[in-house]
């Protein structure tokens, strides 16, 4: 019974005893006329003018008091009534909740037997039967309190599907939501769901075994948690786990940069899955913390290496301390450009600004520029500062990204710790760290590297930025000091299409340089360096179909020279998306189905027609998928996107 309804009760009572007490009251003086009380008044007397007096009062209070007792009848019946009324619907309600209830609870549990059967959530498929799952003997199928929705990104192989296939399960047993990609084609489709299932995940777990770590696509679905976290306070989590990939060995640069303090657990045999899956079940279910180890292994992997050509080249062996100095010359090929950069940079206050799509070799050539300067007889020293890898604190503002930029400068260049106030500006800070510190006992010129500079082009603080960037380079026409400082970036938006005063930006100053894709002699020479003969026809076939795009011609030679595919479909229109580029095309693909305007302005070009939106055009040109032919129309990149996209986007 509610509170409202015992108030009501009491009310009652209360009202129905004071009625049936005046009532009482109003019977004695009939008693008293009767003569039941007669010794009382043989043995007192009252004047004349009393009995008068007390006879007035008495017929006042007559007249006043029988009203009084009808309404405080009424009014006590009126809330007794009301509060049988509300006992009797807040016993109906209560019996509704408890119905509901237990047909929700039959529903869970139909469905927890439909997901048992092979059946998994997310409007997916049910799973084929010849896969095999190990049921955990120490798991608890009791459905949990907190139910939980968790996006499984693994790579279709073994051990990684069994193990994928092993947490859906034990997942799914304690009432939780699992998306796992068992048996969905690839295609749009298969993005369009990733994609769905990624919004909705509150937790993204990460397989990660070596091809796994390799995967472009998997470097885009923890691209995309971390974004919808950004958004959506810290939702979904990541929870990564290495198979058979020992924290000694560094994960692929960027992967490795996303992950950064993401604590991350080791599967090394089937011995571990026992122990994962308990703690994994305890952290979906909000019962414990996915506390594990921080990697941060600053060397790259040598059996990441074995995967093949990496989309990106890894900068970390370069920029540290004591670091070695290698360069992949096994598939690095020399441009013209290289020869341009290195003299370039030599020159007093120099600005030289790399411009490129993403994959065709700017961090390499950057990279190489940097390893010169490691020569004991180079007349450079630098500092290598990839604007991806730091941190969203780091990018917070203007102080903070320029008090970043001397932290790294510090440390490659063993200058101890930097002295910046709290109290002063960015201006005064850095350029006393940069006349105090790095000038203070060595005249060798600077040379400052911004790789992925134009990642600041989505930043609140990207017009301040640039613009002190130019003030700093406009200081060396005036001072001696920062004459020495040289400049060397790398971007691959246009900047005009960002920053609205390229006057106060280095982006009109200085040197540009292009890169794009190779040509058939460098193609060739690519070969000859992993000692593979290409016959003219060949050459041909590759040039036309990924376009001399430097990435993919890596990637295809790597293929060719170990008959890993056959070459016959290699280039197959059919197979595009479903070989050795499948994971490079569907990273694109979910990035413009994530955004109209892109996936229509690819539409138009893949079309033939020109493209209206002019800032599309050119993130499409940035990202590599299309490019300006030999007559100045814009086309796809390659006959390999043409094919993809053509069939993918409709």
């Amino acid at each position: 019974m509610s509170r409202a309804t015992q108030l009501q009760l009491c009310f009652f009572v209360i009202m129905l005893t004071s009625a049936v007490h005046v009532f009482h009251a109003q019977s004695l003086p009939a008693s008293i006329s009767q003569g039941r009380i007669t010794a009382a008044d043989t043995s007192q007397k009252v004047s004349v003018t009393q009995k008068s007096a007390s006879h007035d009062s008495t017929s006042w209070w007559q007249q006043v008091e029988k009203p009084l007792a009808v309404i405080s009848m009424i009014v006590a019946i009126v809330g007794g009534l009301a509060a049988l009324i509300a006992t009797i619907l807040g016993l109906q309600k209560r019996r509704a909740k408890e119905l509901a209830k237990a047909a929700k609870l039959g529903e869970l549990e139909a469905e927890r037997e439909e997901k048992e059967s092979g059946l998994v959530k997310g409007d997916l498929r049910r799973a084929p039967t010849s896969m095999k799952t190990a049921r955990q003997d120490s798991l608890d199928s009791t459905p949990t309190a907190k139910r939980s929705r968790i996006f499984i990104s693994y790579r279709h192989q073994e051990p990684d599907s069994s193990l994928a296939n092993d947490f859906a399960k034990a997942l799914q047993q304690a009432g939780h939501e699992v998306f796992i990609d068992t048996g969905l084609q690839w295609g749009a489709n298969w993005v369009q769901k990733i994609r769905e299932a990624l919004e909705r995940a509150e937790y993204l777990l990460l397989l990660l075994s070596q091809e796994a770590a390799a995967s472009e696509m998997v470097v885009e679905e923890v691209a995309i948690a971390k974004e919808l976290a950004s958004r959506k306070s810290a939702v979904p989590v990541i929870l990564p786990i290495r198979i058979r990939l020992p924290f000694a060995e560094a994960l692929p640069y960027h992967l490795a940069a996303y992950l950064r303090a993401i604590q991350q657990e080791c599967w090394d045999g089937p011995e571990d899955t026992s122990r994962l899956t308990n703690k994994l079940l305890e952290t979906v279910s909000g019962q414990t913390h996915w506390h594990s180890q921080i990697a941060e292994p600053r060397h790259p992997s040598s059996s990441l290496e074995r995967a093949g050509p990496q989309p990106y080249s890894d900068p970390r062996s370069f920029i540290i301390r004591g670091g070695a100095m290698e360069v992949d010359s096994h598939f690095y090929i020399k441009r013209d450009a290289d020869e341009i950069v290195f003299r370039e940079v030599n020159q007093p206050r120099a600005m030289i600004r790399v411009h490129g799509p993403r994959q065709t070799g700017k961090t390499s050539l950057i990279m190489r520029v940097y390893a010169d300067t490691r020569r004991v007889e180079s007349r450079l020293r630098a500092a290598f500062v990839d604007f991806q890898g730091l941190t969203q604190d780091d990018r917070s503002s203007l102080n903070a990204i320029w008090h970043a930029i001397a932290r790294y400068t510090a440390e490659q260049l063993q200058l101890g710790n930097v002295v910046w106030n709290a109290n002063a500006s960015y201006d005064q800070n850095f350029s006393r760290f940069v006349e105090k510190q790095v000038f203070l006992d060595h005249a060798i010129p600077l040379l400052l590297c911004l790789d992925e500079a134009d990642r600041l082009f989505g930043s609140p603080i990207k017009s301040d930025f640039f613009a002190s960037l130019r003030a700093y380079y406009n200081r060396g026409a005036l001072q001696s000091v920062w004459q020495n400082v040289r400049w060397l970036l790398a971007i691959s938006s246009e900047p005009h299409f960002f920053i609205e005063e390229l006057n106060q930006s280095p982006f009109n100053v200085g040197l540009r340089v292009d890169l794009s894709r190779f040509s058939p002699e460098e193609v060739l020479r690519c070969a000859d360096a992993i000692d593979m003969k290409l016959a003219a026809p060949e050459l041909e076939q590759i040039m036309e179909y990924v376009g001399g795009h430097p990435y993919l011609v890596h990637l295809t030679l790597y293929h060719m020279a170990r008959n890993t595919v056959p070459r016959a479909e290699l280039f197959k229109a059919e197979t595009a998306g479903s070989g050795i580029f499948r994971d490079h095309l569907h990273r694109f693909l979910i990035r413009l189905q994530s955004e109209n305007d892109l996936a229509t302005a690819m539409k138009e070009i893949i079309k033939g027609k020109a493209c209206d939106d002019a800032k599309s055009e050119d993130r499409l040109k940035a990202a590599g998928l299309v490019r300006r032919d030999d007559n100045n129309q814009i086309v796809p990149f390659c006959r390999l996107y043409l094919d993809f996209f053509r069939s993918e986007l409709k």
